[in-house]
Formats: structure tokens, C-alpha cells, sequence
């Protein structure tokens, strides 16, 4: 059988040897994460680009269903306003035909 020592005492230099490895190690993966990233900013910029076109569209239609709505609605009121004048217009000279022939001392 082998004869094992353990030893309770960390060696101090080895422990902060370790610890300054582990944080250049995680500092590389940060430097690693903000390349990357820093590269994917152009498919990023495009995307916010498409993103706010779709949204500016969006709005756009939005704008043309309500003013359509309303293009609609003013051509309707305008038929009934065109139709009420057309037929007092009718019915005023009908009624006044009517009354020269029926009083033809108007003549």
C-alpha cells in the first residue's frame, strides 16, 4: 500500500497562480464573446434595419386603411347629399310645372 499525504496547507503562490490563470482565462472568453459579438453587429444593424421597415409599414397600411375608411364613408355622404339635391331640385320644378298648367292664369 502506497503511502498518501494530504496536505491541508495550500501553497499560497500555487493558489494565486491558479486564480490569476482562472482570470485571464475567463477575461479571454469575455475578449472571445465582444470579438464576436462586435462581428455580428452588421447582420444585427440589418436585421434592426428590416425590423424597422416592417414596423414603419405596418404603420403605413394602418394610415391607408383609415384613410380609405374615411374616403369611403365621405363618397357615401356625398352620394346621399348629391341624390337629397337632385331630388329637391326635381320635386321643386315638378311643383312649379305643375302649378303654371294647373292655374293658367299665371300665363
Amino acid at each position: 500500500e502506497t503511502d498518501k499525504t494530504i496536505d491541508y496547507m495550500p501553497d499560497k503562490f500555487n493558489f494565486k497562480e491558479k486564480a490569476w490563470a482562472a482570470s485571464l482565462a475567463d477575461l479571454e472568453a469575455t475578449r472571445r464573446e465582444v470579438i464576436h459579438q462586435v462581428y455580428l453587429a452588421p447582420e444585427r444593424r440589418i436585421d434592426n434595419m428590416i425590423t424597422q421597415l416592417y414596423d414603419s409599414t405596418s404603420l403605413l397600411q394602418m394610415h391607408v386603411n383609415v384613410l380609405e375608411a374615411i374616403r369611403i364613408d365621405y363618397q357615401e355622404q356625398r352620394k346621399k347629399y348629391l341624390a337629397l339635391a337632385a331630388s329637391v331640385g326635381l320635386i321643386g320644378n315638378s311643383v312649379s310645372l305643375a302649378a303654371l298648367y294647373m292655374v293658367p292664369t299665371i300665363w
